[in-house]
């Protein structure tokens, strides 16, 4: 049997997995804004909001069913690579089905994103060689981390060098879709030491199509609030500067999510395991995960509310100071996509039951659909906004609703008290800092240092438990 690393060990590595995945190119943003400017960051989101949704449609589901298929026999070699095998040969199948309908709809009739369309379309042949989500099932989050990480950092080079003014965008484009690409590929040599080859008459790939679909329609509803957004933001105005200010927006609460989220991508596969063994750990990892969430998400919505106004226009230089409300209206969307993912992804996912978990997701895609149709036309990208909003509130609502009964969740939301108050009273001093007289760049080194710092010692003062938990753990690890 492989030795397997620790929750906390699988957290840290996963976690800095998504934030390399999300925060190199977070940290070219200054960069990037400055050069491209606003329309050609409208018309690159436009063009990979169309191309994302159709590799949603070719991975078919596959990373959440593979990842929890795999966990389920990860101790055993044979029925682990029967599965593997048999997962990856669908998507194969789905993403080509997939590339085959996107070349004949947006490649073949030119227009004036023809080109960026050419090249995205790395996308869908990435999505067939990517299989991070092999081990993620298998719990072997280091290697991810430490080969997608090399890569993203490598990609930041030829961005300087290739990437110099406004007519840069396609080289920007082809960087970031051919790094993409590597990433998937570079899992590959690792791949021979847990599985083995399996003849292709004992493979049952249609076995997979009905479960997968089943996990596509929840994730396909997803994308309706993560990607559709600038989509019908590209669609109903004209002015695609709006869609730059969204997308800038979007990347910013998309880092952060996936920082917060990272637990749940670990949680997963710990929990389907223990659900196969009939373990009664469950409860207490959930009611772990829901504190870790409120530890991680309020002081990073209330301080992002609180510093949007000095951050946004220093970070993304001069044009973009729409993109400050739109974080402060969306931020709260932190708080409620952790809490989904722990009862969704966490939860419901590895019980089996993602029917009630596609109900949730598919009320939530329709009410976003419903506000940004009635809201974008008015508003422009402050609708899209809203609607997101409104849809993940109803999204997590349903969720909390639909366990009700298998989780106390009463419970699981009183944890939240001593984090919130700690978070309020951060982000009052924040707020009071607002008022000084300094340079944009001192004011938001003060807001973060002063407000991190003021979290903590709350937190120390409230004892607050899982805080207090870490920093025990923390400390023991020091003295060895």
């Amino acid at each position: 049997m492989m030795k397997k690393n620790s929750v906390k060990q699988n957290y840290i590595f996963n976690t800095l997995y998504q934030i390399f995945s999300m925060v190199i190119p977070f940290f070219m943003i200054p960069y990037i804004s400055r050069v491209l400017g606003p329309e050609n960051i409208g018309a690159y989101g436009y063009a990979a909001s169309i191309v994302s949704g159709f590799a949603l449609v070719g991975s078919m589901g596959v990373k959440l069913y593979g990842q929890r298929e795999i966990a389920y026999v990860q101790d055993d070699k044979k029925k682990r690579s029967k599965k593997f095998w048999e997962i990856f040969a669908l998507r194969a199948i789905t993403s080509v089905l997939s590339f085959t309908i996107f070349f004949i709809l947006f490649i073949l009739r030119q227009n004036q994103y023809t080109i960026l369309f050419i090249i995205l379309n790395l996308e869908l042949l990435t999505n067939i060689f990517d299989i991070s989500w092999f081990f993620q099932g298998m719990e072997e989050f280091k290697k991810i981390t430490i080969r997608n990480s090399l890569i993203k950092i490598i990609s930041i080079i030829p961005i300087f060098v290739f990437v110099r003014t406004s007519n840069d965008l396609i080289p920007y484009v082809a960087i970031y879709a051919i790094s993409n690409l590597v990433g998937s590929l570079s899992l590959w040599p690792f791949l021979p030491k847990y599985v083995e080859r399996i003849k292709l008459n004992r493979m049952k790939i249609l076995h997979h199509l009905k479960p997968t679909f089943l996990l596509f329609l929840p994730q396909a509803a997803a994308q309706v609030y993560t990607v559709l957004d600038t989509t019908m933001l590209g669609a109903l105005i004209s002015n695609k500067a709006e869609v730059g200010y969204y997308e800038q927006a979007q990347k910013m609460i998309n880092l952060l999510i996936a920082i917060i989220i990272s637990l749940s991508t670990v949680m997963m596969p710990k929990i389907a395991n223990c659900i196969s063994k009939k373990s009664n750990k469950i409860n207490y990892y959930m009611e772990k995960s829901f504190e870790a969430i409120f530890m991680l998400a309020l002081p990073i919505v209330f301080g992002l509310i609180a510093c949007a106004n000095s951050f946004v226009p220093l970070f993304f230089g001069e044009g973009f100071d729409k993109t400050a409300i739109l974080l402060q209206i969306m931020a709260v969307v932190l708080l409620f996509v952790g809490l989904a993912s722990i009862v969704g992804i966490q939860y419901l996912i590895p019980s089996r039951r993602q029917n009630q978990y596609t109900v949730s997701v598919v009320v939530a895609a329709v009410v976003n659909i419903i506000f940004n149709s009635i809201f974008i036309p008015i508003c422009g990208s402050l609708g899209a906004a809203m609607g997101t909003v409104i849809a993940e509130g109803v999204g997590i609502v349903i969720q909390l609703f639909i366990v009700r009964k298998d989780l106390n969740i009463k419970k699981m939301l009183g944890v939240s008290v001593k984090y919130f108050v700690a978070a309020v009273i951060m982000f009052a001093t924040c707020e009071l800092l607002n008022l000084l007289n300094v340079p944009p760049v001192a004011k938001v080194v003060l807001q973060i240092l002063i407000g991190s710092i003021l979290y903590v010692v709350l937190l120390a003062l409230f004892r607050a438990k899982l805080f207090i938990e870490t920093l025990q753990h923390v400390w023991k690890k020091v003295r060895r």
